[in-house]
């Protein structure tokens, strides 16, 4: 038996696939079973052509490939969870991919905490060159109660980390991969059709099914929506939320708690990467533990609060900036992040903030000029290079983009991101 399940739903997105794939075949854990369910239009002769190229890459971890009639993502995880057979399972959708080395790192808290029977690592949440957004990346090894982890899903209807292709679970009696056992029907109807319930689901059952959760300092995810992921483009996400936890709150599986996780961050790129913040002011503490929660808003109305007795907080001005960027407001964030720039002009995360929101707004070359000055004060900044290759592939200078792709991997060789934008870059 093997000791991980891989499963990967499938639907038209064959580079997605094996781009996953390949993800797979970067792991340093190999005791694995991929199980990929597929209910796709493409023809089966051109999946299995890309399936044997890949068998190589991943042996000895075995693909056990079905096609199914057209079901929906839920479903097809559904199917694919029914042929599993190993002691933990991990999902794994075809617009997302894993960063190297990730299956290893959850495994091993898995395999020393009998108490949990989930384990998260951090996730970047990309918007291609639309916009790009980066989540709670944890400085330390997290152990919490999951009646903490459960309350902050049922009261938000999201949390730290968004999707269970950041998470590695452990098979149990009760284990879902739907929302089936949710008594509205329309619930229901929605997650067969959609999927997506099936991360929020996920995320709140299979967490508070044993007494802990642990959250690892490790980027394990990439989640993308350039590939137009089904629950990320719904236009009826959010009253499907609305309904869901409207739901919980009537029937709550498990006693609420009131005192959220605490989680000690620092971003690539939102929020800052190097100068996190070390104000002894529990106020400013209080706000930016609630921002990496993503509790935006009242984030939002602390630094605020904060700024009103001292307009002149370079990291308030920041953090608001960043959060203007997460709300889609990036005129006002570069004008925020501008007002911080002003009082301390040596900030490296800063200037890459700022680049962010300028390319947001198509700003390219200015985009450009900000991540220049991030690198003058921040030469080993990974992430800089990284965003300033995405903006010269947005400006069509494809050479200097591999050289700037080229740099972010030679200071952080597993930067799998990195990999994949390179090689977009080089198919033009």
């Amino acid at each position: 038996m093997p000791k991980i399940s891989v499963l990967i739903q499938s639907h038209n997105r064959l580079h997605g696939l094996q781009r996953a794939l390949l993800s797979l075949a970067m792991q340093s854990f190999r005791d694995c079973e991929i199980i990929i369910s597929d209910d796709s239009e493409i023809p089966l002769e051109v999946i299995d052509a890309m399936l044997n190229n890949m068998m190589p890459l991943l042996a000895p971890m075995e693909i056990k490939f079905r096609r199914t009639p057209p079901c929906g993502a839920a479903e097809s995880m559904r199917e694919a969870y029914s042929r599993s057979t190993g002691e933990y399972i991990k999902i794994l959708h075809d617009d997302d991919y894993l960063t190297a080395h990730s299956l290893d790192v959850m495994v091993q808290a898995l395999n020393t905490n009998n108490d949990v029977n989930a384990v998260y690592g951090q996730a970047l949440i990309s918007y291609g060159t639309k916009d790009q957004l980066f989540y709670c990346f944890s400085n330390n090894i997290i152990k919490t109660p999951s009646s903490e982890w459960v309350a902050l899903y049922t009261q938000t209807g999201f949390g730290p980390i968004t999707s269970p292709v950041c998470a590695l679970y452990r098979r149990h009696d009760r284990f879902r991969i739907l929302w089936d056992e949710f008594q509205s029907p329309q619930l229901r109807e929605a997650a067969r059709k959609t999927g997506a319930g099936t991360d929020v689901s996920l995320q709140v059952d299979n967490a508070g099914s044993a007494p802990f959760v642990m959250i690892v300092p490790y980027v394990v995810a990439v989640l993308n929506t350039d590939m137009q992921s089904t629950t990320q483009v719904d236009a009826g996400i959010e009253s499907y939320y609305k309904m869901w936890r409207e739901e919980y709150a009537a029937n709550p599986p498990w006693k609420q708690s009131s005192r959220g996780v605490s989680i000690a961050t620092k971003s690539r790129g939102i929020p800052p990467k190097k100068n996190a913040v070390q104000s002894g002011q529990a106020k400013f503490q209080q706000a930016f533990s609630l921002h990496q929660l993503g509790k935006i808003g009242e984030a939002k109305t602390i630094y605020h609060e904060i700024l009103k007795v001292q307009p002149q907080h370079f990291e308030c001005l920041h953090l608001l900036g960043v959060i203007a960027i997460q709300t889609r407001e990036p005129e006002l964030g570069i004008q925020l992040i501008n007002d911080a720039i002003k009082l301390n002009p040596n900030v490296a995360s800063a200037y890459s903030n700022l680049g962010l929101a300028l390319q947001n707004l198509k700003r390219l070359d200015e985009a450009l000029a900000c991540y220049d000055k991030a690198l003058v004060l921040e030469p080993d900044y990974a992430d800089a290079y990284y965003n300033r290759g995405n903006t010269l592939k947005g400006l069509k200078r494809l050479d200097e983009a591999l050289a700037s792709y080229d740099k972010a991997l030679m200071l952080r060789p597993e930067y799998a991101e990195a990999y994949s934008n390179r090689g977009n870059a080089l198919e033009g």
